[in-house]
């Protein structure tokens, strides 16, 4: 009971730990009828035209406490899809990469308003190739979180971050008060953590093979993102070879380990690890024995590092996402020119 006691809290962080996505939005809502959310996703979907094969990577989110795993939480899965983007008005399209995220709790119990965790949540995000800069980021929670001794907390909201024009287009649709909010505060916070993701990306990439420096506190790196109710602060890395902490496909797996932490002195309420161990896309094939993938991950750029395992301390225990599965999965697709 006392574990379960820490997961209201905890909840929204968890997210992080497929993502590096989450962020927050400021108030001034008015009344207006909402869309559906589903059609919010297949607008964007009906302007992106895949080129590859899509890579679908599974994840079984559990606590856990100490070495036991206590009880399994929810399911992840993360599509990314290679392929163009068409603009709007001009039909202009952009070499981009589509990025799908799936939360959903784990008991076949559906109901939003029973139980004491309720997740059916998704993220959505165009960003550009190679530079991987947001095009579209929209993030869909429904969920309810009613933990022992403290009161239920139920969301369902639809945040919408539209940047195609180059100013961002931000939309916040609350299901549950029917309200729409326009404002946004740290529009340039938001920008610059998609810079620091894409470089990040890279440098992993690069200490991965070799190319790079590991990366350590006292050194100048410095991740920005926002933690504690949106604030942005700087996030040191320490990183290293290592080994994962759980057997992938029969045996444990060579991989890179960052752990990302406030830097020294940051203020924030919450300064426990958050632990990533991960490989390239070339060596998760081999090590998943799928031809098919490996031959795909000959084509796709040194930087496509596959999160393994992500750990996430809490006050008691911490949460695990952790690697269950790996495929590609061809796309419906009619030829297109070549991009001008």
């Amino acid at each position: 009971m006392k574990t379960q006691k820490h997961l209201k809290y905890t909840w929204s962080r968890a997210h992080a730990c497929i993502g590096l996505f989450l962020l927050l939005a400021g108030a001034g809502a008015v009344a207006e009828p909402l869309p559906d959310e589903e059609a919010i996703f297949d607008a964007v979907r009906a302007r992106f035209i895949p080129d590859k094969p899509t890579i679908s990577v599974e994840y079984a989110v559990d606590y856990r406490l100490l070495f036991l795993k206590l009880f399994h939480i929810a399911n992840a899965r993360v599509d990314t899809t290679e392929g163009y983007w068409v603009y709007a008005g001009t039909q202009e399209k952009a070499a981009v990469c589509l990025v799908e995220m799936y939360l959903t709790s784990h008991t076949d119990e559906r109901d939003p308003e029973r139980g004491w965790i309720y997740l059916k949540n998704h993220i959505m995000t165009v960003m550009t190739m190679p530079d991987l800069d947001s095009i579209i980021f929209i993030k869909h929670l429904d969920e309810r979180i009613d933990p022992p001794f403290k009161s239920a907390k139920r969301t369902k909201t639809l945040h919408v971050y539209d940047l195609e024009s180059g100013m961002l287009n931000y939309r916040l649709y609350d299901y549950l008060s029917d309200t729409l909010s326009t404002n946004l505060t740290g529009s340039f916070d938001l920008a610059k953590q998609g810079a620091d993701i894409s470089n990040i990306l890279k440098i992993m990439s690069g200490i991965y093979y070799g190319k790079e420096e590991l990366i350590h506190p006292d050194t100048d790196f410095r991740l920005h993102m926002s933690v504690d109710d949106g604030v942005i602060i700087p996030l040191v890395l320490d990183t290293r070879p290592d080994t994962t902490p759980i057997k992938l496909f029969g045996s444990r797996m060579d991989a890179l380990r960052v752990k990302i932490e406030p830097e020294r002195g940051a203020q924030v309420r919450n300064r426990k690890e958050f632990i990533i161990w991960a490989a390239s896309l070339q060596d998760v094939a081999r090590q998943a024995d799928d031809l098919h993938l490996e031959q795909l991950a000959i084509k796709v750029p040194d930087w496509s590092m596959v999160p393994l395992v992500i750990d996430h301390g809490l006050s008691l225990g911490y949460i695990r996402c952790g690697l269950t599965g790996i495929h590609a999965t061809a796309p419906e697709m009619t030829p297109e020119p070549p991009l001008e």
